[in-house]
């Protein structure tokens, strides 16, 4: 369930399961993928993954058919794009307090 998919289960409050992922070994890939999860998440704001690592992680996941959702460590669209061109099906921003750091 990748991409448009994804995001219409959401939409429709259909269930959704995925784990987070903190290891960047690739057995754990092959580990995650035989779960048949809908969605793995990478928190690069309490571990930073350097930015090679987070587009292969992304990359690979997507190609298999799980959505890689990224958060980023702050509200910042230069920190955005890092996570949304390698190939992340969407991002989780932290410390969103008004609705401007949103709009652009």
């Amino acid at each position: 369930m990748v991409g448009i998919n994804f995001r219409n289960a959401l939409r429709e409050g259909k269930n959704v399961y995925g784990t987070q992922i903190s290891s960047t070994s690739p057995k754990m890939f092959d580990s995650v993928i035989s779960l048949g999860l809908d969605f793995v998440f990478f928190c690069n704001e309490h571990v930073q993954y350097n930015p090679e690592t987070l587009s292969w992680m992304c990359r690979a996941f997507k190609a298999a058919g799980v959505n890689p959702l990224v958060r980023i460590l702050e509200p910042s669209p230069f920190l955005a794009t890092q996570a949304l061109d390698p190939g992340a099906s969407a991002i989780l921003v932290p410390y969103v307090e008004e609705i401007e750091y949103v709009i652009a």
